[in-house]
């Protein structure tokens, strides 16, 4: 065994002991399937080449600018080439729930691409969002340094990444994107954060160590500001029935 494949082996061994189970993939697949019916119509934001909560039943519309990874996308019933953070080509309250897997944090407006999907949400209809936060440690490095630097650090640190699509995180941290859900008609319905960044430095267990210690000393502290991830869930207020439920004569 390598010396970075013993600094990873122990960063795992770390991990299970700190998260305590926590999977932010997990809670966000769980989240979905907890609050949508069997039978809804879902729009997938940068679906890419899975789908992670898919199960049978649903009707998922995968939305991508690439399409070469939605041919790939089995999950998926429809597959829609498009660059959403310029407009949704879907008609007005289509959709049951849409979903955003890492993907707001490449939203260079995030307020228009919120207002976008208020439109195409039907009345009471959910967004589910699980996004990296921007004041993370390396989601500031990733903002700082050129984008192929940080496709070269992440394929030398992260063996397996894919990542390193250049990112702005704009509104990504929970006090940001809640505020930006409420301007335009939702309101949030539930929330969990993660602290834990330090499996990007795994193959260094020195650094992981340190990380580490940030991420714990962040969590203990309550700042979500600072936290690595967020699943945030908000619903569509129905401002139709909302009007009704206040013309109702109070009960005597």
């Amino acid at each position: 065994m390598g010396f970075f494949d013993w600094n990873k082996r122990i960063a795992q061994r770390i991990e299970g002991w700190y998260l305590q189970g926590l999977n932010m993939e997990s809670a966000y697949k769980q989240v979905i399937q907890d609050h949508t019916k069997a039978d809804s119509l879902i729009l997938d934001a940068g679906a890419g080449k899975r789908c992670i909560y898919a199960r049978e039943g649903m009707h998922i519309v995968g939305a991508d600018v690439l399409s070469s990874d939605l041919a790939q996308n089995h999950d998926i019933e429809y597959a829609v080439a498009t660059d959403l953070s310029s407009g949704f080509p879907f008609r007005s309250e289509s959709f049951d729930a849409i979903t955003a897997c890492y993907f707001m944090e490449h939203i260079p407006d995030t307020d228009k691409f919120i207002r976008n999907a208020t439109t195409v949400l039907k009345p009471n209809g959910r967004i589910f969002l699980l996004f990296p936060c921007r004041y993370a440690p390396f989601a500031i490095v990733n903002r700082i340094l050129p984008n192929r630097w940080t496709v070269g650090l992440l394929r030398g640190f992260l063996k397996d990444s894919k990542g390193g699509f250049p990112a702005t995180y704009t509104k990504c941290w929970p006090s940001g994107m809640r505020k930006v859900l409420e301007r335009s008609g939702f309101r949030i319905i539930y929330q969990k954060v993660c602290h834990y960044q330090a499996f990007y430095c795994a193959a260094f267990l020195p650094l992981y160590l340190l990380c580490l210690a940030y991420d714990a000393a962040t969590r203990a502290a309550g700042i979500e500001t600072l936290a690595s991830s967020v699943v945030m869930v908000a619903q569509k207020i129905d401002h139709c029935s909302a009007r009704t439920e206040q013309r109702q004569p109070l009960n005597s």
